[in-house]
């Protein structure tokens, strides 16, 4: 149970560290995301 608590613990600190990188690039996911969902969305409107 210990070595779960402490592999638990690596994750979050080493998850902590990639978020903090990707604030620091300026990185947003979801906005990446909603805008390709959107370029899709649009192109297949115009398609039909």
């Amino acid at each position: 149970m210990n070595g779960i608590k402490k592999l638990n613990s690596q994750i979050n600190r080493d998850q902590n560290k990639v978020n903090e990188i990707k604030r620091q690039m300026g990185y947003h996911e979801d906005e990446i995301f909603k805008s390709e969902t959107r370029k899709r969305t649009i192109i297949k409107f115009l398609c039909y």
